[in-house]
């Protein structure tokens, strides 16, 4: 991995973290980039790997989110995904 890389991979861990810590952020580039002090060049390219990934979600606003899985409603799954401690979204 090189040095590039590996920089773009912390500020993906980093941006990661900041979506799970704040439940319901929604940022554009430009907001990303300005929230986190970074180039929105920069901030483009982790926000489109963390997309990629499927770990966030592009909004028609063009405001990027975090995904949250549609989960099965049944007790059993309900059961498991609490055990989890994974995000619910009730449909």
């Amino acid at each position: 991995m090189s040095s590039v890389d590996r920089a773009l991979f912390k500020l993906a861990q980093r941006i990661r973290e900041e979506f799970e810590e704040t439940p319901g952020l929604r940022l554009t580039i430009s907001e990303g980039a300005q929230f986190w002090g970074m180039d929105e060049d920069i901030c483009r390219s982790v926000l489109a790997r963390l997309l990629e990934s499927g770990f966030l979600t592009k909004d028609a606003d063009d405001r990027y989110r975090e995904s949250v899985p549609a989960v099965d409603a049944s007790a059993g799954a309900l059961s498991s995904c609490l055990r989890s401690g994974a995000p619910i979204l009730y449909i």
